[in-house]
């Protein structure tokens, strides 16, 4: 006989990993907004203009920078953000 309907056990299942998922999404952007308070507002336009697509060479001209300038401002800021997040977040096993 084929199996018509989930059983309890599995809706309940499939309900606690779609709260968890939620759950681990909402702490995630939590502590990236929490990360991106220690960044000043010209390297909060540097890495919402890079992570928005801007190119290296247009985010130079509108802070008068060199691109190696902001070429060397990212990487720090991508640096400094991911110390951050490690240091905001444990992990449980």
């Amino acid at each position: 006989m084929k199996k018509v309907s989930t059983t309890i056990e599995e809706e309940c299942q499939a309900l606690v990993q779609q709260f968890v998922s939620v759950e681990a999404e909402l702490m995630v952007w939590e502590k990236l907004e929490q990360a991106l308070t220690k960044f000043d507002g010209q390297e909060l336009h540097l890495l919402k203009g890079f992570l928005s697509g801007t190119s290296m060479e247009e985010l130079a001209r509108q802070n008068n920078l060199t691109r190696e300038q902001v070429s060397g401002w990212l990487t720090k800021l991508k640096r400094d953000l991911i110390q951050h997040l490690r240091a905001q977040c444990t992990m449980r096993h």
